[in-house]
């Protein structure tokens, strides 16, 4: 750790997925693919193509929507569709739509986000939370539990729901439910949390070690990814980073931490010398991670669900390919991707379920540090 973290900002966002097989309006790949060219509303709900982020400018976020659809589609040069066929290479990705809800809560800038795909939907609620002078991360790993069960009020589709910040996306994705789906969801998937220090104050010490087992920081990391009594061993849940040598390796500047119910992120070179931080932004990186939390969540939830109807089936076959080669990852993406998308689909179980629907085990690319430091 390279020294004591203050936190004055903690950015929190929760996703929650339901998979269904018999969608309204969009269940259909036509139907969809036509949404993808005309983003016309859904039951009353408007929808847009998800790189598009009309009006929201901070952090440049309409941007880091822009390259991750990029990496997910592999198109560098990512644009609304001006044809069908084009539309329907979008709809090939899983690119989803998306529906602006509405997320009333006293935490700093709430918002709501429904990602539709045909199969089903996720639901991505996040905010803020916020100190005038910074805190302890222990400080706020434990205000953040209590905040996030004060009243909320989550709207969707013009109909109120009352709610808390944890509860949110379950909220919505219920009331999205019985809108556009005719059948009951696929056993849900719990709700993952995300936790992300956006800014603060770190001392910097001349130190360049990682978070030893039972430390304060792992303490508190393990709490923020809503982990259990038992601390998980620093080893089985640090996500190691691809370096400039062309391995993964530990990376004290980037510790992000992986649970099977959550996760928590701090970029400690970009808090102590932000905005002047050469890396990515501690709030572009959050909403990253959670974009790919949201894909790998739908796709996942598709091929968990083992789905008797002949679409579906042939999607979720396609979809375990598609997390079959986040796995590795790639080689062109390894420095991007890192290795989030293999400690999720770890972590949360869905490596046999992908293995199953392909019919082949998984092969490492890239291999994680042999040693932890």
């Amino acid at each position: 750790m390279r020294g004591n973290v203050g936190v004055s900002r903690l950015r929190v966002s929760y996703v929650d997925t339901r998979i269904h097989e018999k969608v309204r309006d969009i269940g259909l790949p036509g139907a969809f693919v036509s949404r993808l060219h005309h983003p016309e509303p859904v039951r009353d709900l408007p929808v847009t193509l998800p790189f598009e982020m009309p009006g929201r400018r901070e952090d440049r976020e309409d941007d880091v929507e822009w390259r991750f659809w990029s990496a997910v589609t592999g198109d560098g040069r990512l644009r609304p569709p001006a044809s069908r066929p084009e539309a329907d290479k979008l709809f090939q990705s899983r690119v989803p739509l998306r529906h602006q809800a509405v997320l009333t809560s006293a935490l700093d800038t709430p918002r709501l986000e429904a990602f539709l795909h045909p199969f089903g939907w996720v639901l991505l609620a996040t905010a803020d939370v916020i100190w005038q002078r910074p805190v302890s991360l222990e400080e706020a790993a434990i205000a953040l539990d209590s905040l996030q069960e004060d009243p909320a009020e989550v709207t969707l589709g013009g109909a109120q729901h009352p709610a808390t910040l944890a509860t949110a996306t379950a909220k919505a994705a219920e009331a999205l439910s019985q809108r556009l789906a005719d059948d009951d969801p696929w056993a849900r998937l719990p709700a993952y949390r995300l936790v992300s220090v956006i800014d603060g104050k770190i001392d910097v010490a001349p130190t360049n070690l990682m978070p030893q087992r039972n430390s304060v920081v792992h303490q508190t990391l393990h709490q923020l990814s809503c982990g259990g009594p038992v601390l998980t061993k620093p080893q089985d849940c640090f996500v190691a980073r691809y370096d400039s040598s062309g391995y993964f390796n530990w990376d004290t500047s980037d510790l992000v931490y992986m649970l099977d119910r959550g996760a928590a992120v701090v970029l400690q070179q970009a808090v102590a010398w932000r905005p002047s931080a050469k890396a990515e932004s501690t709030s572009g990186r959050h909403r990253r991670l959670a974009l790919l939390l949201t894909y790998l969540s739908a796709n996942a939830g598709l091929v968990r669900s083992k789905s008797r109807d002949g679409v579906l089936r042939d999607w979720a076959k396609d979809c375990a390919s598609r997390l079959a080669r986040l796995y590795g990852p790639e080689e062109a993406a390894a420095d991007y991707w890192g290795l989030e998308a293999r400690s999720y689909m770890c972590r949360t179980g869905a490596i046999d379920a992908i293995e199953s629907t392909r019919g082949a085990s998984l092969h490492e690319k890239h291999q994680s540090p042999r040693r932890y430091p």
